[in-house]
C-alpha cells in the first residue's frame, strides 16, 4: 500500500495513520512552510519520499505535481 500525506504543521495526525495503516512507501507532500516537519516526519518514517509543492492551497497545482512524481 502507498499513503499520500498533505503534511501540516501538526505531525501527530501523519504519524498516527503510518503508525496504523503501515503502509510500504509514505509520500510527504510538503511546502516551504511546513517542509521542518515534513523533515522531522522523514526521519522517523522508513519508506518515506518528500514531495514539495509550490502552491499550497491549488489542487490543480498539488494533482500536476503528484502525477509527475
Amino acid at each position: 500500500m502507498q499513503l499520500i500525506s498533505l503534511i501540516g504543521e501538526q505531525p501527530i495526525p501523519n504519524l498516527l495513520v503510518d503508525r496504523f495503516l503501515k503502509p510500504q512507501h509514505h509520500t510527504l507532500v510538503y511546502s516551504a512552510r511546513t517542509e521542518r516537519v515534513a523533515d522531522h516526519l522523514r526521519s522517523l518514517l522508513s519508506g518515506s519520499d518528500l514531495e514539495k509543492i509550490e502552491q499550497p492551497y491549488s489542487i490543480e497545482s498539488i494533482l500536476d505535481s503528484l502525477e509527475k512524481h
